[in-house]
């Protein structure tokens, strides 16, 4: 037929066939992976395209890319079967695991369960003998504290009077001197601001001077002036 395809058609489409099959069932990555690099490879598929022939339903290949095809299946096949292997090896060794560790769990459990009571009933009776030592050395503390609180008090009075005695005379002392150094400084400010009147009194007086003399030049101003202080009768 015209639409039928070519023989390398028909090579082509089988090298990819057989290639994405391998693909799909090694896997190309994780556990697989690691299992086919481990088998010896096969010869890789490049036989020529005259050594496969396309029947009606059929496809009839030569002894060698037979060969070859056969060696990639089982290789594939064998790659399962170890995997298939080493899982059903790794859920006995888990149901193993699992158990023993349950067992160990209850044994620590256990043991530890019995830890716990002897170290609450050591931690009980320490607290109890905390409690009665803490007891005798408070009440012993307490009287010492009382006599010393008593000594302290009589010996601060004392001391207090005393103090108050000299920090009478020092505030008086102080006050003084304080009074002394405010008034100083009284002083010597009135001074600057009677400097800086005087100073300012004296510049507008010399411009009212200045302005007097002009005035006095001109006389139809003077004139004008003059009849305005003037009584009218």
């Amino acid at each position: 037929k015209e639409d039928a395809p070519s023989q390398a058609d028909c090579v082509d489409l089988l090298d990819e066939l057989t290639r994405s099959d391998l693909e799909q069932l090694g896997g190309v990555s994780g556990r697989c992976a690691r299992i086919r690099a481990r088998l010896p490879a096969p010869q890789p598929l490049d036989f020529p395209k005259e050594d496969v022939q396309l029947g009606k339903t059929k496809v009839f290949l030569r002894k060698g890319p037979h060969t070859r095809l056969e060696a990639h299946r089982s290789r594939v096949v064998s790659t399962a079967a170890v995997l298939l292997q080493s899982e059903l090896r790794g859920a006995v060794m888990r149901k193993i695991y699992l158990f023993h560790r349950e067992a160990a769990v209850v044994v620590q459990r256990v043991f530890r369960g019995y830890v716990d009571r002897e170290r609450a009933r050591s931690l009980r009776e320490a607290k109890a003998s905390a409690v009665i030592t803490r007891n005798v050395l408070m009440s012993y503390h307490r009287k010492r504290f009382l006599t010393l609180v008593l000594g302290c008090t009589k010996l601060q009075r004392l001391v207090r009077c005393a103090v108050a005695k000299r920090l009478g005379a020092a505030v008086k002392i102080q006050s003084l001197w304080r009074m002394w150094c405010a008034c100083g400084t009284y002083w010597g400010l009135l001074k600057c601001i009677i400097v800086l009147q005087n100073r300012f009194r004296k510049g507008v007086a010399v411009a009212l001077l200045r302005g007097m003399k002009k005035d006095m030049k001109n006389v139809g101003k003077l004139q004008e002036e003059k009849e305005r202080l003037s009584p009218r009768w």
